[in-house]
């Protein structure tokens, strides 16, 4: 999911590979609607960190923080 995030913003035939994932969940959920929104906190040449905040009827629920590997494309000889 985190990779997903960034396939807009990265350049044709790269990808992305989570490194470290962080997970804390905060509050229980016993039904309602869950939205999740993510934050690009940072994104350079070779890394990425991505922050997800997940809300359920506005209150929030849990927040993961991910960190990815960003690689070119690999080059046929």
């Amino acid at each position: 999911v985190l990779g997903c995030v960034l396939y807009p913003l990265m350049q044709r035939g790269q990808w992305a590979a989570t490194t470290e994932f962080k997970l804390n969940y905060l509050a229980p959920v016993r039904g309602g609607t869950l939205v999740a929104e993510s934050t690009v906190v940072s994104f350079t040449k070779r890394t990425a960190v991505v922050r997800v905040e997940v809300t359920n009827e506005e209150q929030l629920v849990c927040v993961a923080q991910g960190t990815l590997l960003v690689a070119e494309p690999v080059k046929k000889p």
